[in-house]
């Protein structure tokens, strides 16, 4: 018997580290990678998830659910996600999501990704879930909508502006030429100067609020 177990300490020093590589690399990962179990328990959470939903390590992850840590809301939502998943079969990619940070009590967004999580059987026991904080591109993206709009709103603004002017110079010209022709009538007529003198003097004005 203890020959049996010695033989079989290479073999479990292998598996643990080979368990402590894992958990180094992806508490190292900026994303939040985790597992959970059928019930949407966690099984697997690295450090990222864990600063998010605030608390200090993943150990306090284990055997709770977002319900615990998020607003009804969006827990319910990521449950029944995660439930479609294992009930499907089918991956969920590339998912925008609301989230909130618990380290800074502001809402913000996640690219998620989640799969199924299948036992050496085959069997679905859950499901494997990575999430990419990407809230500072959702606030650029938003920034710039707002930038465009407030752009599409001066852009209208001048054009009616314009349009105000373009119409108040027709008028003005229009008023122009009706003065000139009625100068050009009365020069035809004999005992028309004073009147002639009058009109060239509306003449002058028009030009001159036309400069």
């Amino acid at each position: 018997m203890f020959t049996q177990v010695q033989s079989q300490m290479p073999l479990i020093d292998q598996l643990t580290d080979e368990r402590q590589l894992l958990r180094n690399l992806i508490d190292h990962i900026p994303d939040g990678i985790y597992i959970k179990d059928f019930e949407s328990r966690f099984v697997v959470g690295n450090t990222t998830v864990a600063h998010l939903m605030g608390v200090t390590t993943p150990d306090e992850l284990l055997g709770k659910t977002d319900f615990e840590f998020f607003s009804p809301v969006l827990a319910s939502k990521y449950y029944e996600d995660e439930q479609t998943v294992m009930r499907t079969g089918l991956p969920l990619i590339s998912q925008e999501e609301r989230t909130f940070d618990s380290r800074t009590g502001e809402d913000g967004w996640l690219l998620t990704s989640k799969v199924p999580w299948r036992d050496r059987h085959g069997q679905i026991a859950g499901i494997m879930g990575i999430g990419r904080n990407i809230t500072e591109l959702k606030q650029a993206q938003e920034a710039l909508a707002e930038a465009h709009r407030e752009l599409e709103y001066r852009v209208q603004d001048r054009t009616l502006e314009l349009s105000h002017s373009k119409a108040k110079l027709e008028r003005i010209l229009k008023n122009l030429h009706s003065n000139l022709t009625q100068i050009t009538q009365m020069i035809q007529q004999e005992g028309a100067k004073t009147e002639l003198l009058m009109y060239m003097e509306q003449a002058q004005k028009q030009f001159e609020r036309f400069n």
